[in-house]
């Protein structure tokens, strides 16, 4: 997921024209960051982090919300709880798949044991279209109406996306371009190398020095994992309103 994006913050920074004195004017006014997520390794490719810890409290409350939404049109909710267990493997192998096909396709085309690294590299767009696929053929073998029980899902979705996009903000999933705007974070810039050179700032090799690495952390960028979840937030308690 990130690698095709970074590669175009690094071309859109190299070419925006930015000097070093603008530069150093950017963070000024935004107020979040710099900030580290822990990491506990739990063996081998595995590890518990905020981002899974985030997405697995997405779909804990999806559910809650989509089951208590059938409630209320009279549908059985048990059918939702079934649905959501298809979800979480369909929206692990389809936004696998997703991100090898959208963002790396030539390195997975030579390595395609590695499509099956479902805990490696997500695409949300991947994710929702193998999961609105599984849902025709879950809520059809069921002999039940897919628009009814979809729309139960659907109307859940802006809840559950709203712990997953913090999770996305947790880890800086997805920056976006330098930006003095409050709820720009600091220290979030994909490539620091780059960012320190633009600006004739010796960044010293592996590690960063000092004073590259200050400097990182008091440049700020749009992330856009962080919007996403105040949009989607906010889309809910449409959603709340217009369900009445």
């Amino acid at each position: 997921m990130g690698i095709g994006l970074y590669g175009l913050i690094e071309k859109r920074s190299l070419g925006d024209g930015l000097g070093r004195s603008a530069m150093m004017q950017l963070p000024a006014e935004a107020w979040i960051g710099p900030f580290s997520t822990p990491v506990i390794p739990l063996g081998g490719p595995f590890a518990l982090s905020p981002f899974g810890v985030l997405v697995a409290t997405a779909f804990l409350v999806g559910l809650a919300v989509a089951k208590a939404r059938a409630r209320s049109q009279f549908l059985d909710d048990r059918l939702i709880h079934s649905a959501v267990v298809w979800l979480v493997f369909g929206a692990l192998i389809g936004g696998h798949w997703g991100h090898a096909l959208f963002y790396e396709p030539a390195h997975y085309a030579s390595n395609p044991v590695e499509l099956l690294y479902f805990w490696e590299g997500l695409s949300s767009t991947g994710g929702f279209l193998l999961c609105i696929g599984l849902m025709v053929v879950f809520f059809r073998r069921a002999k039940k109406p897919f628009v009814l029980y979809g729309d139960c899902l659907a109307y859940a979705l802006p809840a559950g996306l709203f712990w997953g996009r913090l999770g996305c903000f947790a880890v800086s999933d997805h920056p976006g371009t330098l930006s003095q705007f409050p709820l720009a974070v600091k220290g979030i810039h994909p490539m620091p190398r780059v960012l320190c050179l633009e600006n004739g700032i010796d960044y010293g090799g592996e590690p960063l020095n000092a004073s590259c690495q200050a400097f990182h952390e008091q440049t700020a960028l749009h992330d856009l994992g962080l919007y996403e979840a105040l949009f989607v937030l906010a889309l809910f308690a449409v959603f709340r309103r217009l369900g009445r």
